[in-house]
């Protein structure tokens, strides 16, 4: 039997780790997944990214995303 892992050991892991997976979905529907790097303060994840990019946009106009670290 395996013990669960807590919500300490998963931000700890996370906080590691500087790049994720974010799944999206555009403005024409289509589904977009892009590799991106992040940081973590406070328990919340900052993508790092140019406030113009296609990137930043998609997740602005919709910012129900996917992430996979």
């Amino acid at each position: 039997m395996t013990t669960p892992l807590t919500p300490t050991q998963v931000w700890q892991t996370i906080e590691k780790e500087l790049f994720a997976v974010v799944g999206m979905v555009t403005a024409g529907h289509e589904a977009r997944t892009v590799g991106i790097l992040y940081a973590v303060r406070d328990r919340k994840l900052y993508f790092i990214t140019g406030r113009d990019t296609w990137k930043a946009r998609h997740i602005a106009a919709n910012p129900h995303v996917s992430v996979t670290i």
